[in-house]
């Protein structure tokens, strides 16, 4: 038995031989031009790979291209070209053998793993071959039960022989070696399916046991190609392409990707469309001909009609998705209470962020809570987490808005004034039922930090809120990077919105301190705030003053006690504008009376 010593020079000794290294590439199909390489590992046209040896004598390969980078001595490349871990490899090379696994049986072929099936019919034998050295990985048979179900079977290779069971992963692609050179791809679900598409002239390929299993597979051959998905026609066939659609998007160069609807195709000559749960090899099935015109049909059908009709699934597809919902209405900017407000800042368009600031004196908790009074009774899912008192409180404060008029929250009056007090609560009593169910508050005596909140955020719009708000998430409790915690909520929720299509709006404060500003500079918080959001309203308290606004009506001179501020309008127009604004003590409610042209 060799040392452990001994093991370590001999792989030492190899990896120093520059031949062993020209050896395992030209076993991989890399081509010369003395020490510069055609990189066997991606379609390289001209040498982009280069042989050297570093400072320990070690010979190794490195290929400069980016959609490549691979780097490695003669072992890494041997576990690449035959897609084993290194340790394997190494293992190997050193002649310490492990012991086969207790209780798998091995068999020498594919063939005689087959043979040892006694319970049901093979049909089809499926191989999954290495595209460099031909050798077996993967093999996926067919089988006929006897009450004619049918199941499949994968037999993987490994040291000892075949066995049943799936290989290690990532798992193979199905026809690697015609993938190598081919421009145009279609994935289908099934290996009866690639031979089908082979059999008229087209290069298919599928990841091994079906649907729901393609996270497993290597896409990586697939890279820089034209890419056709043509899923089965049923509803997990289109789940399963949508998910390889999103494996393709990881790739590096990106493939031009495009899915087929196949409750859309229609089957040539007979005009007829294609059944519910049928498939690529159904479709030429059904042709009404027979023979080579067959296969001339089914590929000029497919190469003329099928493929024109695929959805890009590229950059184009998302600026086609965005024109098509905002035409069809689906992609909308919800109204706040106010119209210039709304016009101007377009801020809850989906997946947006708004920040809205203000001094504590300003109101902006009732302006926030009049919004969501109207969302509410507009039939919009919405909710906010309220961050500064109990939910009573702010309830209480959504009862006093809806009747027009302000109780007095002392106790004294509330006893001396109770007949009206109960009238009004009773008249409202439905409505503060259901909107209850839209208002979360901090629970008492315990801290709300960002990441409690990004939660929230998260379960409110799974839950299909469109609009979420927290008032103020400046009291959430944070560590001691508050500017680093500010930046990974604030990422995370843009994240959630885009997904969802929900709109987020961030109740805030200024920056504390004599030298503040009005501004974008004086949120307070990072400024992932500022960075990050789409709009960012700005809500000034002041005296009563007069200030010329232009309203429907014309300009005229309207008397005001706050100004709304637009400092930040990615997706509206009203960047820089001023709105004027009168909140009544009385009501605790907000009265846009215009645009600001200038103060009087």
């Amino acid at each position: 038995m060799m040392t452990t010593a001994t093991t370590k020079i001999d792989i030492q000794q190899i990896r120093q031989d520059k031949t062993t290294l020209f050896d395992a590439l030209s076993k991989a199909g890399a081509k010369f031009n003395g020490s510069n390489v055609v990189c066997p590992f991606h379609a390289d046209k001209s040498p982009s790979g280069q042989i050297y040896s570093d400072s320990d004598g070690v010979w190794r390969y490195k290929c400069h291209a980016a959609s490549c980078g691979f780097c490695g001595d003669v072992f890494d490349v041997q576990a690449k070209v035959e897609n084993r871990p290194l340790e394997d490899v190494l293992r190997d090379a050193s002649g310490n053998q492990p012991e086969p696994p207790e209780g798998v049986n091995f068999f020498e072929t594919v063939e005689a793993a087959c043979e040892s099936i006694h319970w049901g019919k093979i049909e089809s034998v499926f191989k999954y071959s290495n595209p460099v050295d031909g050798k077996i990985e993967l093999a996926a048979i067919r089988i006929r039960r006897p009450d004619n179900s049918k199941t499949f079977m994968q037999v993987s290779h490994s040291r000892w022989g075949f066995a049943f069971k799936a290989p290690e992963k990532p798992w193979p692609l199905y026809n690697r070696t015609r993938l190598a050179n081919a421009e145009i791809v279609v994935v289908v679900e099934g290996e009866k399916c690639v031979h089908a598409l082979h059999g008229i002239g087209m290069v298919a390929t599928t990841s091994p046991c079906g649907a729901g299993k393609a996270a497993y597979a290597d896409w990586s051959p697939l890279a820089g190609k034209t890419v056709y998905l043509w899923p089965d026609n049923d509803e997990g066939g289109i789940k399963h392409m949508e998910e390889v659609a999103g494996l393709l998007k990881q790739l590096r160069p990106a493939p031009l990707v495009y899915i087929i609807d196949p409750a859309k195709v229609m089957i040539p000559v007979s005009d007829k469309p294609l059944e519910a749960k049928g498939d690529v090899a159904d479709f030429i099935e059904e042709i009404p001909v027979d023979g080579s015109d067959k296969q001339v049909i089914a590929f000029d059908w497919i190469a003329k009609c099928i493929f024109p009709a695929a959805t890009s699934l590229g950059a184009s597809c998302e600026v086609s998705k965005l024109i098509e919902d905002t035409i069809s209405g689906k992609r909308k900017a919800i109204d706040w209470p106010w119209p210039c407000l709304s016009h101007l800042s377009k801020a809850l368009l989906p997946g947006t962020v708004t920040v809205l600031c203000g001094d504590p004196s300003a109101a902006k908790s009732f302006m926030l809570l009049q919004a969501m009074s109207y969302w509410h009774d507009e039939g919009i899912k919405a909710a906010i987490y309220e961050l500064e008192n109990d939910t009573t409180y702010h309830l209480y404060r959504a009862l006093v808005q809806r009747a027009g008029y302000s109780p007095s929250f002392d106790d004294e009056w509330m006893r001396e004034n109770s007949e009206e007090l109960r009238a009004m609560f009773k008249e409202h009593q439905g409505f503060l039922d259901t909107f209850g169910k839209c208002v979360w508050a901090m629970p008492k005596g315990k801290d709300v930090s960002l990441g409690d909140l990004a939660k929230w955020v998260k379960e409110r719009a799974d839950e299909g809120c469109r609009i979420i708000a927290i008032d103020p998430v400046t009291a959430a409790a944070s560590g001691d990077k508050p500017w680093l915690e500010d930046r990974r909520f604030l990422k995370y929720c843009e994240g959630v919105c885009n997904d969802t299509g929900a709109s987020l709006v961030l109740a805030t404060h200024p920056k504390a301190g004599k030298n503040r500003v009005q501004g974008l500079d004086g949120l307070a918080g990072g400024a992932a705030y500022q960075r990050f959001s789409h709009t960012v309203i700005w809500v000034e308290v002041h005296k009563k003053k007069e200030k010329f606004l232009k309203t429907q009506m014309g300009t005229m001179g309207y008397t005001v006690n706050r100004t709304l501020h637009l400092y930040k309008t990615r997706n509206g127009s009203g960047h820089g504008a001023a709105l004027g604004y009168l909140f009544n003590g009385g009501t605790l409610r907000f009265e846009e009376l215009g645009l600001v042209v200038t103060d009087n």
